[in-house]
């Protein structure tokens, strides 16, 4: 799974600005799509990291192909940017209330349609927080 992450604490200590927080995400997603795509060598180049030519990615995947869900924590744009590139989407849900989730959702299975993946292919899961217990009241 790959993501945005909520948390901005690290974008510091990898001297990346928070101004080019989206557009750093966006090549990084192109990277591992490139390493998803031919999994034995890749050649890639970017704005944020020196290219790559030709190299070896050890260790190689066991599956055929890499699997790669998309981490999206609500915003239409990460929505979007799941469903145009038809990747499975996980909805994170951090807080709040889950009927939220039901415009993000919508999005991304409209762009994804929209950008030709087939509806049964756009897959879905959600990630939250809860609280386990052996009765509700234990729970709470």
């Amino acid at each position: 799974m790959a993501g945005r992450s909520a948390f901005t604490e690290a974008f510091r200590l990898f001297g990346v600005g928070l101004d080019d927080y989206d557009e750093v995400f966006a090549e990084k997603l192109r990277l591992l799509l490139a390493i998803r795509d031919n999994s034995e060598h890749v050649t890639w180049h970017g704005r944020f990291r020196p290219a790559l030519g030709g190299l070896p990615v050890p260790p190689r995947p066991q599956q055929p192909r890499l699997p790669l869900w998309l981490g999206v924590g609500g915003t239409p744009a990460s929505a979007e940017r799941a469903g145009y590139l038809g990747l499975p989407m996980t909805l994170g849900l951090i807080g709040g209330d889950i009927r939220r989730a039901r415009a993000a959702v919508e999005h991304y299975r409209a762009v994804g349609t929209g950008a030709g993946h087939q509806a049964d292919r756009l897959r879905l899961a959600v990630s939250t927080h809860f609280y386990a217990g052996a009765t509700s009241q234990g729970a709470r």
